[in-house]
């Protein structure tokens, strides 16, 4: 056998052992489910970092019966991306820790977007990741800014408020400019209509604390729609700035 044929068996073999040595780690690596966010909304590319909220599947395990996610969005998690597709916000991700450092992968190019039930609400389900795009974000010294609402378990911090055990909350923190205490958003809905308010954590008028309702959409009006969920017709809170437009979308 000649160097040169030597050299090639010795590199065929070396790469069919780095292969199953990197398929048995990949099975032993512990592998959570994350689901996408940004408090930037930097979408996120494959080849960098990304941020993911860790996930509990829930519900009856039984054929044809749904899954239920629990969202953990108090924890925070980078996982690197790789593939050659950028996730949504919103999606789930089996990400797998791999040589220190938390890694997912993402192929094809069809998204479903979660849907989650809601009672007492005018859509039947509602999308467990919504956008918040404030049109006007100077508008009231800049209280309604663009965010991400995600639909998880509610956290401890807030049983005081009763928010329900889930809820939909704003991803990104945001500071008050009058008392300068830190919220994050309130999605919800009551018959007729959904509402955005803010939680505090801490706040001048009590810890925790829910605002009133900043903006409202009314249903059915010209411009919201359950089927894609879509809210562009509403207005706000009586008394405040008629030029601010916020609207929720997939």
């Amino acid at each position: 056998m000649t160097d040169s044929l030597f050299e090639q068996f010795r590199l065929i073999h070396r790469e069919i052992d780095r292969i199953s040595i990197s398929k048995t780690a990949l099975s032993q690596s512990p592998i959570l489910i994350g689901r996408v966010f940004s408090s930037s909304l930097i979408r996120p590319i494959p080849g960098k970092y990304l941020t993911v909220h860790p996930v509990e599947v829930l519900g009856t395990e039984s054929e044809g019966s749904p899954g239920v996610f629990s969202v953990d969005v108090a924890t925070s998690i980078e996982v690197f991306l790789a593939g050659s597709k950028s996730p949504e916000f919103g999606d789930n991700l089996l990400c797998f820790f791999v040589e220190n450092r938390w890694v997912t992968q993402t192929t094809g190019s069809a998204h479903l977007p979660i849907r989650v039930p809601t009672a007492f609400c005018p859509c039947n389900t509602t999308p467990a990741f919504l956008v918040m795009t404030s049109v006007e974000p100077s508008c009231m010294n800049g209280i309604l800014v663009s965010d991400s609402l995600q639909f998880g378990a509610t956290p401890d911090v807030f049983t005081p408020l009763h928010l329900g055990s889930s809820c939909y909350l704003g991803v990104g923190v945001h500071t008050d400019p009058d008392s300068l205490d830190q919220f994050r958003y309130h999605f919800a809905c009551q018959p007729g209509f959904y509402t955005l308010s803010r939680v505090f954590e801490v706040s001048i008028y009590g810890s925790p604390y829910r605002d009133i309702v900043r903006y409202s959409w009314p249903m059915p009006l010209p411009g919201n729609s359950c089927l894609p969920f879509l809210l562009t017709n509403g207005f706000v809170f009586r008394g405040g700035d008629a030029t601010c437009k916020v609207i929720i979308s997939e």
